[in-house]
């Protein structure tokens, strides 16, 4: 089995001490506060989380308007990046019927 990360999929024994939630490169205000349009900044975050022993994250926004900028991020930090697909409030999804009565994932 693999993670899959941003940058493709990794081995378990790579994951290391893992950061179980949080939010990178947010461009878009969704919640008072919650905004980190700036790359940089979060490179530097992560590399301080990397010396404090971290190795991976799962970043719990809704990613693919960030894939981008999350790969570089990625890239840059040294951090593996484990994105999901979060459903909460993105304006995206409220443009859109989401029905849970079908399953979202396709089966393996």
């Amino acid at each position: 089995m693999k993670i899959q990360t941003v940058l493709g999929p990794l081995s378990p024994d790579k994951l290391g001490v893992t950061y179980p939630y949080i939010h990178i490169y947010i461009k878009e205000e969704t919640e008072p506060g919650n905004i980190l349009p700036d790359i940089d900044k979060n490179v530097e975050e992560l590399v301080d989380f990397k010396k404090a022993g971290g190795n991976s994250v799962v970043d719990g926004g809704f990613w693919p308007p960030r894939a981008k900028e999350l790969a570089e991020i990625f890239k840059r930090s040294k951090v593996n990046i484990i994105a999901t697909s979060g459903l909460r409030g993105h304006k995206l999804l409220k443009k859109r019927r989401v029905s849970m009565k079908k399953p979202i994932l396709p089966k393996h």
